[in-house]
């Protein structure tokens, strides 16, 4: 089974205690926006872990790349946050999730430069496949390795392993969400 939480971003105090390693990720966040939605992230990650059973929060370290890992535990995660929207994906194997706050001129500028010609020929709507290819690129913490419109989510190893939908904030604003995992099927979607 796998777990997807999401919910707004509200004000945190206590960061969750993942180890040095965290804090010190969290420290070299200058933004405060951005090390408040990152730390609601985590404490969503916090949260899941509990709902799943697990008593003491696991050790995390980053690798080069810069992906987040448990040290000590079998489970693979994956944070992400935009606008008022944080998600985490916690699963028994690699997995990714991305949400992405809808903006239409966003859509506008990137389409050709990130779509497939299959995705753009076939119509596919933006903020879903964009976020479909954050995922792929979260999936084993490589990174968008190629060029986004190298990389198709249309392709047959991927039918079936993504869960997207559309979601909104308090205030109404619009976001693609989207989760990839060996056991779609078995995905528990909690809002929170």
């Amino acid at each position: 089974m796998s777990l997807l939480l999401y919910g707004e971003i509200r004000p945190i105090e206590a960061v969750p205690d993942f180890g040095a390693a965290l804090h010190e990720h969290l420290c070299a966040k200058a933004n405060p926006a951005v090390r408040s939605a990152s730390i609601a992230a985590w404490s969503l990650l916090a949260g899941g872990l509990r709902m799943l059973g697990v008593e003491a929060l696991p050790e995390v370290r980053f690798d080069p790349i810069g992906k987040p890992r448990f040290t000590n535990s079998p489970l693979h995660f994956s944070l992400s946050h935009s606008g008022r929207l944080a998600a985490v994906l916690i699963s028994d194997a690699p997995c990714g999730v991305d949400v992405e706050q809808l903006r239409p001129e966003a859509a506008a500028r990137l389409r050709e430069r990130c779509l497939s010609d299959a995705e753009r020929a076939r119509g596919c709507d933006f903020f879903e496949i964009w976020t479909k290819k954050e995922c792929i690129a979260k999936l084993d913490g490589s990174g968008m390795r190629n060029y986004p419109s190298e990389v198709d989510t249309l392709e047959p190893c991927w039918n079936h392993r993504f869960f997207t939908t559309r979601v909104r904030d308090s205030l109404g604003q619009a976001y693609a969400l989207s989760a990839l995992c060996r056991d779609i099927e078995n995905l528990l979607i909690i809002k929170k």
